[in-house]
């Protein structure tokens, strides 16, 4: 028994020994620590004691430790594959997680006869992930179920019905300014695009827009810069239609997500935009604009210099020798995938065969505009599932602090 209290003693003086240490290290130090690390290990450290969990609950912290990631992590990626989420980077898949795991405790009931909806994963932004059940496009006035989720740290907000039934957009954005996530949801039904926000964590219904544009190239990754996310609106795509009038110039198109409101760029003077090749993106704060020449095989790189007044200059011309297979083909796109630690503009380049499906091709391509150079990017990963696209993904501990659900599955 002596023995026993002996070590009891011990123990806990080791242990308060320890806390003092730890309560002795600086906030600034440890929260340069902290922040180099990965989301499952610091899980674990909110446990230690109240102090850590404090800090690596606060905005701060999560803004710093996704700051770190976006700048220094090696790029990750997740595909979605037989309603499976497969994580993984250049070389080592991660970890795999089903879909219905991390969807709250939503029926996913047949709506009617053979049809059932289908949970689907719809954009991507700091780490989050927005999922909808995909309900059948034959009943377009249903509404759609909307979570944001976290895989990393299995929480999840479920948001209330929107009145949006097919989405063009359906983008996750952050506030600059209240550090406030919002899902911004655009609809192109006759005779104008309707639009709606969702304060997560904040409203209690989905908030109306006017003004909107839609997206001819649905959920897929927009750049982020000076405070809205950014997207190529082509109005030839929807002049049959109706929705917009004849004449409307090929724009650059910003919501400014602390303003809520749709702006418009004009791209580069003269140049012909084309709805198929040429997209926006973001390279160290600022918004660039690829325009690829197929016939030249050249690509030329644009920076918007003045944001304000739409002034852009021309940085340099690239050598792209892989668009000479877009030259017999049916039809050939590029998709932006995201900029990663502000080296590379990663994208995806799909050649669609003449005769079938079969012959369709998709190439995923780095271009790092310090060197002028590409470079085509083949994890391994992607190769043995055999499903070559998919998205950029960072861990981040984003959505820890919105009321919402926990998943310790």
């Amino acid at each position: 028994m002596e023995e026993q209290n002996f070590v009891s003693v011990s123990s806990s003086s080791s242990t308060a020994a320890s806390m003092s240490m730890i309560s002795a290290i600086p906030n600034d130090v440890l929260e340069n620590i902290l922040s180099r690390l990965p989301v499952k290990a610091l899980l674990r450290f909110r446990r230690v004691c109240k102090g850590w969990r404090s800090l690596i609950d606060s905005d701060d912290f999560v803004e710093a430790h996704l700051s770190f990631a976006k700048l220094h992590e090696k790029p990750s990626f997740v595909a979605e594959l037989d309603e499976k989420l497969h994580f993984f980077d250049a070389h080592d898949l991660h970890f795999v997680v089903s879909m219905k795991e991390l969807w709250q405790s939503v029926p996913l009931a047949p709506l009617s006869g053979d049809f059932a909806s289908i949970l689907s994963t719809l954009s991507w932004f700091d780490g989050l992930c927005c999922m909808g059940i995909d309900v059948n496009f034959l009943i377009p006035k249903r509404p759609r179920i909307y979570q944001i989720i976290n895989p990393a740290t299995r929480t999840s907000v479920k948001l209330p019905k929107s009145g949006l039934g097919c989405p063009e957009i359906c983008q996750i954005v952050r506030d600059p300014v209240t550090r406030v996530y919002k899902l911004l949801v655009v609809e192109s039904m006759y005779p104008k695009f309707r639009a709606e926000i969702f304060s997560i964590g904040v409203d209690a219904s989905w908030r109306k827009l006017n003004g909107a544009f839609g997206c001819h190239r649905p959920l897929y990754c927009r750049p982020f810069v000076n405070g809205a996310i950014h997207w190529i609106f082509h109005p030839m795509l929807y002049r049959k239609t109706g929705r917009v009038i004849k004449g409307t110039p090929v724009t650059i198109v910003a919501f400014d997500v602390s303003q809520e409101r749709f702006l418009t760029i004009r791209p580069p003077e003269g140049l012909n935009v084309d709805e198929n090749f040429d997209f926006v993106a973001d390279f160290r704060g600022s918004l660039c604009l690829l325009h690829f020449d197929v016939p030249g095989l050249k690509m030329e790189f644009w920076v918007l210099q003045d944001y304000d007044n739409s002034v852009w200059v021309r940085e340099h011309i690239a050598d792209c020798h892989f668009l000479h297979k877009g030259v017999d083909v049916f039809k050939m796109y590029t998709i932006y995938m995201g900029t990663v630690n502000d080296t590379e503009i990663l994208f995806l380049v799909k050649v669609m065969g003449l005769i079938d499906e079969s012959e369709d091709e998709i190439f995923n391509i780095s271009y790092n505009p310090d060197h002028a150079t590409f470079e085509t990017v083949e994890p391994r990963v992607a190769n043995e599932l055999e499903y070559p696209i998919f998205n950029l993904y960072i861990e981040s501990l984003a959505g820890r602090n919105t009321t919402g659900h926990e998943n310790n599955a």
